[in-house]
């Protein structure tokens, strides 16, 4: 059986998708056991832009 945990992050530009951070959060939750598995565009914005992702990991419940 699994566990997932959801982290979202926002866009870091106002005209065009920018997540400056989602590689670090990602390489973050690895050490601490959590194996990225998706991520999901939660906030869509003008225009179509995504303004907000999710980041979805996982790991074997203990």
């Amino acid at each position: 059986m699994y566990e997932y945990k959801f982290i979202e992050i926002k866009s870091t530009s106002f005209m065009t998708i920018h997540f400056e951070e989602y590689q670090d959060i990602i390489n973050e939750e690895a050490k601490n056991g959590w194996r990225f598995v998706n991520s999901l565009p939660v906030k869509i914005g003008g225009y179509g832009a995504i303004t907000t992702l999710s980041l979805v990991f996982e790991r074997e419940k203990k």
